[in-house]
């Protein structure tokens, strides 16, 4: 979701695209974060027990990504807003209306298709509806990643694709057959 591609205007500029608007947000989390997060759940169950914590690091407009990346890796870099279909004619998912899920047999009817799962969080993100408790969140973990860049900067992140997880079949089965990863950013 995070890897650019080249830009289709000017190969040497990587592009930052995302079905988001303008001015469309997405909350994002460090990992590293998320762990600290779910820790304090179980250490303060007083205070947890029925709280949705809606945890992130910045809600990051994905228009400010590329300025971000520019400053941290020095490769020029744009946001480019698509449609959902554009989106998904990337290439990110080879067969976006595969159904996904390991435990399931692929016939069975609850699973989603990566279609309707990542259409969802992006239609949902678009939308603006999405409201974080910064405060709470400052509370909890004072010294949290506040920014894209600084996440950037902390992961040594670059821009190219990296696997990150993957289930108990392994990476091949996890990022779907066939899935080829090109890491555009490499110069």
């Amino acid at each position: 979701m995070l890897a650019p591609h080249p830009d289709k205007e000017d190969p040497e500029v990587l592009a930052f695209s995302a079905p988001l608007g303008p001015r469309g947000s997405a909350p994002l989390i460090a990992l590293e974060d998320l762990g600290k997060y779910a820790r304090w759940v179980f250490d303060h169950p007083e205070r947890s027990n029925g709280l949705n914590l809606h945890v992130a690091s910045q809600e990051v407009i994905w228009a400010d990504i590329p300025a971000a990346f520019t400053e941290v890796t020095g490769k020029k870099a744009v946001y480019r807003d698509v449609t959902l279909q554009g989106w998904f004619d990337l290439g990110i998912f080879p067969d976006p209306d595969a159904k996904f899920g390991h435990s399931a047999p692929g016939d069975e009817g609850t699973l989603q298709t990566y279609r309707e799962n990542f259409g969802g969080f992006w239609n949902f993100w678009k939308s603006g509806k999405v409201r974080k408790d910064w405060v709470l969140m400052d509370e909890i973990l004072p010294g949290r990643i506040r920014s894209v860049g600084e996440w950037m900067k902390k992961s040594g992140y670059d821009g190219n694709v990296k696997a990150l997880l993957h289930d108990y079949h392994g990476p091949e089965r996890s990022f779907g057959k066939g899935m080829e990863f090109h890491n555009a950013s490499q110069s």
